[in-house]
């Protein structure tokens, strides 16, 4: 390798390196503003019975887009549960 192509090949590494963003500050900008955010009063209550019919309802349509077809097959003729109903604590 002659010298202009280490030259090249030293410039290539600087610009990368100066073209890089800095993540650290960046996490710690992101980390700040979350703290401002979070010092307001939050309370850290169970979900209501609604909030877990929506969330239990999103997951439902989640599953069925992340199911391979012929799980989704399988599912549609029906395996003894309906929508819903839990079976050994997992959302069938």
């Amino acid at each position: 390798m002659g010298l202009m192509q280490q030259v090249d090949f030293w410039v290539a590494a600087v610009k990368r390196d100066i073209d890089t963003p800095e993540l650290w500050a960046e996490l710690q900008r992101e980390t700040e503003l979350l703290g401002a955010v979070s010092d307001e009063a939050v309370e850290n209550t169970p979900f209501t019975s609604a909030e877990q019919d929506e969330i239990a309802e999103q997951l439902r349509k989640l599953r069925d887009v992340v199911r391979p077809p012929s799980a989704r097959r399988r599912a549609r003729r029906g395996n003894g549960l309906s929508r819903g109903k839990r079976a050994g604590g997992v959302l069938q």
